[in-house]
């Protein structure tokens, strides 16, 4: 997957705000929507930088 940046907040409100503020200043692309942490009143998401380099495969180092 490489790189990805994450975003937690107490509300899916909260957390899509302040991931749409990172994807903003950072360029990066969402992954998603924000989801409920299992067991947690928290939310999660997730983004990663959208010029991301795709992996190296085995050999291509």
């Amino acid at each position: 997957m490489g790189v990805t940046y994450t975003v937690q907040g107490d509300s899916e409100g909260e957390t899509r705000v302040e991931l749409e503020r990172l994807c903003a200043a950072l360029g990066a692309e969402p992954l998603g929507r924000p989801a409920e942490l299992p067991g947690r009143p928290r939310w999660m998401a997730r983004a990663r930088p959208a010029s991301a380099p795709e992996p190296a495969t085995a050999g291509q180092e």
